[in-house]
């Protein structure tokens, strides 16, 4: 797609601009550039020593080859050896390693990048950085089929100079970077890692985000719904009802909606697991743990279990006769549909129950469970299993049970995902500050409301 037609081959995070005959691909993501942003630059390659004897293959040099999954570089010696990173090998552990290894790395799987579903390497280290860890630093390396401490050395090649000549493209390892950027990679890659408001190939004009004739004045920060956006050129991932404020490069996610908390909203705390007893014992997988997993269209959490039982609400099953029904189900439900979540048009369920409150009914209750191919009236109990321990310890974040809340909040949910249920007027993670629609040294004063069009304000905040 060359854009006589209007498409343009765009890549890389590039965005498409111009019209038809007459297209552009501009703001790549970072480590590319080219007329569609295809050509990585500026990643320096590796110079690798000290490897132990028997992986002296190892020592050298790695270059950039592309970027993986994860949005790191991976690397190549002329001999075949790879350096990449891979969250988990597999192995759903997550130890987020850095790796050598004898093969290829796929640049689409989100983990196990070479396909063998173990964490069997050459050598490796445990770290989450953008690139291998520089210096010297503790590999576990195989030497000898013995997985050993070695203290590694890798450093950067940095292969390409700064010019102040416009015409420098790097052939030579000169390279041109104007406004105080400075010249980066491997000599025919060079390119420039621009001082901050200044972008395009040779830093010669505002980066996205920024604007000014000295490229100073950062614009306020846009939500956005994709992850990958970090805020550097003014589009930040904020979800969940956060509003994105700061400025370019400084961007924030705050006013989560309920039950969500992290620096974009994105996690689920405050609802407590739910522990499910006294279903008929042709029912009997019903019965244990339930665990909060997201929120469905209605705002309501819709909950799993380890054998794969769900439970969750929905308006009309897609009948048009709004029962409003919590269920049980063997499958997950929509999280976008309005109603019929299980997409089979009908009310036939595990085990229902015709309720409008925001969570599972607890304590017990008649359900209609089908017990042994029959409906049948079951007195079901559900409690809610609250995990966390309020603490008035501001260093204590959940981890272990015990979450520090403010102001006569109570903490709520699972070890690891606790939350804070504030007291009237407060708000923030841990209830230490006004709420939005409130204010006042001690947060009692509530403001006026404001009408909103947006169907989901409920006046929580003054909307």
């Amino acid at each position: 797609d060359d854009g006589f037609d209007g498409n343009f081959y765009c890549v890389n995070g590039g965005k498409a601009g111009g019209t038809t005959g007459s297209c552009t691909c501009t703001s790549c993501n970072p480590y590319f550039a080219g007329a569609h942003c295809e050509t990585m630059v500026g990643i320096a390659p590796l110079t690798v020593s000290e490897m132990c004897s028997q992986r002296n293959g190892l020592n050298g040099e790695f270059v950039p080859q592309s970027l993986t999954a994860s949005g790191r570089p991976w690397y190549r010696k002329a001999n075949g050896a790879t350096l990449y990173f891979d969250p988990d090998c597999g192995t759903g552990t997550s130890p987020h390693l850095w790796i050598f290894d004898g093969q290829e790395p796929s640049v689409t799987a989100a983990s196990n990048l070479d396909g063998d579903a173990s964490c069997g390497t050459l050598g490796r280290i445990s770290s989450t950085t953008a690139f291998p860890p520089t210096g010297r630093n503790p590999w576990t390396v195989n030497c000898g089929g013995t997985d050993t401490k070695v203290f590694v050395t890798i450093i950067e090649k940095n292969e390409c100079l700064t010019s102040t000549v416009p015409s420098d493209d790097g052939s030579d390892g000169n390279f041109y970077c104007a406004n105080g950027g400075t010249a980066w990679g491997a000599v025919g890659h060079c390119a420039c890692l621009c001082a901050t408001g200044f972008g395009g190939r040779n830093c010669e004009s505002c980066a996205l985000g920024y604007r000014g004739s000295d490229c100073a004045t950062a614009d306020p920060c846009v939500a956005s719904s994709d992850p990958t956006d970090d805020g550097f050129d003014g589009n930040f991932y904020c979800v969940n009802g956060g509003k994105a404020g700061g400025t370019t490069g400084s961007c924030t996610c705050t006013s989560c909606n309920p039950y969500f908390a992290g620096a974009h909203c994105e996690t689920m705390v405050g609802i407590a697991p739910l522990t499910v007893s006294e279903m008929c014992s042709q029912r009997n997988g019903l019965n244990g743990e339930f665990v909060p997993q997201s929120l469905t269209a209605s705002g309501r959490p819709w909950y799993r279990k380890a054998n794969g039982a769900t439970l969750y609400f929905d308006p009309d099953c897609g009948t048009g006769t709004s029962p409003h029904l919590w269920i049980f189900d063997g499958q997950e439900p929509s999280v976008t549909a309005a109603s019929n979540l299980d997409g089979d048009a009908s009310c036939g369920t595990l085990g229902r129950i015709s309720s409008t409150t925001a969570f599972p009914p607890t304590g017990r209750n008649p359900w209609t469970v089908n017990c042994g191919g029959t409906d049948t009236k079951v007195f079901v109990t559900i409690i809610e299993k609250n995990e966390c321990l309020t603490s008035t310890v501001p260093s204590d974040d959940g981890s272990d049970g015990n979450f520090y809340c403010a102001n006569g909040g109570t903490a709520w949910g699972a070890v690891g995902h606790c939350a804070c249920l504030c007291a009237t007027g407060f708000g923030g993670r841990n209830c230490e500050s006004c709420a939005l629609g409130y204010r006042g040294s001690d947060c009692a004063t509530a403001d006026p409301c404001v009408a909103s069009s947006d169907p989901t304000d409920d006046g929580f905040d003054g909307n």
